[in-house]
């Protein structure tokens, strides 16, 4: 309480003041650890002093990294008026889709088109993602990796390219079209190289535990082998029995149960 009403009492110039003070002890310390990188990275931006649009860059994006998302934007705001360039609203623009913000993500996003290749590259990589899964603009976003990669010369980004438009395709079932996109990348190595490179996100949420499996009737929903408890005859054989989420992918211990119950099933 008394700290709260200390800052309350404080003026402008004395917040100025005060990050000053804490940006040159920090610095005359030598090297500074990643943590406090984004620390003295945010004091310099609170204390409006001069700082390196790189290391500001750099400090939102391990800050948002480290799940700070409010740090990350003040930072990544910052770099990007230092000219940080595409780099830093390659990276506000992911956040702003991240938080839901599409709208705003779009617009920052369709400002910045130039730069290198790989720039040119990663910003249409996270504006087409804005586009076809925040804004539901679906040819548009397919429509962009198709005219950027028109542009590009460098084959892994043009593959990147590629491959996240096949992605797209593929989940609007456009499954010759995604096809006839995807054959020249099917060798395994450089399709997975060209999803890497695009960061597309081949992550699912797995809803589970929905009907949890166990040996207590009161706090479970099924026995172990999926048989609902009270019920006859009703059976649940898929990811709802998890206990709960593992927080790795769950497919082989959901085929593995699967498979069990089912033999259990078939010899009854």
């Amino acid at each position: 309480l008394y700290g709260e009403v200390l800052r309350a009492s404080l003026t402008l110039f004395d917040h100025d003041a005060a990050w000053r003070c804490l940006v040159a002890a920090a610095e005359a310390g030598g090297p500074l650890a990643t943590d406090d990188l984004r620390r003295v990275a945010l004091w310099r931006v609170a204390a409006r002093l001069p700082a390196d649009p790189i290391v500001v860059h750099h400090a939102a994006r391990d800050a948002r990294i480290a799940g700070d998302l409010r740090s990350a934007f003040r930072l990544g705001e910052a770099a990007l008026r230092g000219g940080g360039g595409p780099p830093s609203a390659h990276l506000l623009g992911e956040m702003l889709d991240y938080i839901g913000r599409h709208d705003e993500a779009e617009q920052l996003l369709s400002h910045f088109g130039g730069g290198s290749e790989e720039e040119q590259a990663l910003i249409a990589l996270a504006r087409a993602d804005n586009l076809y899964w925040g804004l539901a603009r679906w040819d548009d976003a397919i429509a962009l990796t198709s005219t950027v990669e028109s542009s590009l010369t460098e084959p892994r980004w043009r593959d990147s390219l590629r491959a996240q438009r096949a992605k797209f395709l593929g989940f609007g079932r456009q499954w010759s079209e995604a096809l006839a996109i995807a054959t020249p990348l099917l060798d395994l190595g450089q399709w997975w190289q060209a999803l890497t490179r695009s960061r597309s996100n081949l992550m699912t949420v797995h809803l589970t535990s929905t009907v949890r499996m166990g040996d207590a009737s009161d706090l479970t929903g099924a026995d172990s082998y999926g048989r609902v408890w009270d019920t006859d005859n009703l059976r649940v054989n898929d990811a709802s029995l998890l206990p709960d989420a593992p927080g790795v992918n769950p497919q082989a211990a959901v085929m593995m149960i699967a498979a069990r119950n089912a033999d259990a099933f078939l010899a009854t």
